[in-house]
């Protein structure tokens, strides 16, 4: 897709985002009201197969399918409008994000303090919270797949390879980041994305994943317990809650968002104690702050 294309009509490409080997992400102005959003495209295909791109097409299409059954859900990017899974040229138009990935935020805010990394997973944990309760599994949370507006509101991205509680999907997931059951194929537990969580705070922190981002620990029967670095770089009780979400026993891990939240939350100091003058511009902290977690869900 080129710049100055009109997709659906309404929004002419003005500039890219990002690209990855699933998709790529152009912004663009929606024509005659000049609001910028963020469209979702599939790369040309060169080498692969008809089948692996008709594969990619159809996660497109999930994509945009999900991220509609999951609308209202704050910190979830809106789906304004799709392609049919027949089009020539699939898309998926969102809400932009004004604002950068996890991964560009921490390389400007390296070491991260441990109160910010705590909100941003606290954060994230609520959005996994309604996502859960929704019947989804986002199986791909990680730094790339996380933005970060200029309030300080944190946003998941990326719903790709998500799926629905029940189904059985392909085994997929990033190397590092997705645990081993996930990765072999097993049924799938909204305890996947707990796990990714857990990694995330360790990423935050002390700039490493607990088992690295080689392919090969996540079949290895060699692995079977967290690192002990964990406890000593996160603090006793921050490590122990995300000793429990890295390990391989998902039966051993906290059995809801909300469960993690909710222990993240006292981790972090009083409203009393006042701001952190050493907060970052965009303060994902202080958004918390002003925005408490509400993690009552109707049955």
């Amino acid at each position: 897709m080129r710049i100055g294309t009109v997709v659906a009509d309404r929004y002419r490409i003005i500039g890219q985002l990002g690209r990855g080997g699933m998709g790529r992400l152009f912004r663009a102005k929606e024509v005659g009201t000049g609001r910028e959003v963020a469209v979702k495209t599939l790369p040309a295909r060169w080498a692969e197969s008809v089948a692996f791109f008709e594969i990619k097409g159809r996660r497109l299409a999930g994509e945009g399918d999900l991220g509609a059954e999951l609308h209202g859900i704050s910190g979830i990017p809106e789906v304004i409008c799709r392609s049919d899974l027949d089009a020539k040229q699939g898309y998926v138009v969102f809400e932009l994000i004004d604002g950068p990935t996890l991964t560009d935020f921490l390389l400007k805010h390296r070491p991260l303090k441990r109160r910010t990394a705590i909100a941003i997973a606290s954060q994230i944990g609520v959005i996994l919270h309604a996502v859960h309760h929704r019947g989804v599994v986002h199986r791909d949370v990680k730094a790339d797949n996380v933005m970060i507006n200029r309030d300080g509101m944190v946003h998941l991205l990326d719903l790709g390879i998500a799926t629905r509680l029940g189904d059985m999907p392909r085994p997929a997931g990033s190397p590092g980041w997705a645990p081993a059951e996930q990765i072999n194929g097993l049924p799938l537990d909204v305890r996947n994305d707990l796990y990714a969580l857990g990694c995330l705070l360790c990423k935050m922190i002390t700039n490493e994943l607990p088992y690295g981002e080689d392919d090969e620990w996540n079949r290895s029967e060699e692995v079977h317990e967290p690192p002990e670095w964990i406890g000593r770089y996160l603090g006793p009780e921050l490590g122990e809650l995300v000793a429990s979400m890295v390990t391989r026993d998902i039966d051993r891990r906290p059995g809801t968002a909300a469960e993690v939240v909710q222990r993240l939350l006292t981790l972090l100091p009083r409203d009393a104690a006042g701001p952190d003058p050493q907060a970052p511009d965009a303060d994902p902290e202080a958004w918390l702050r002003r925005n408490p977690p509400k993690l009552e869900l109707p049955g």
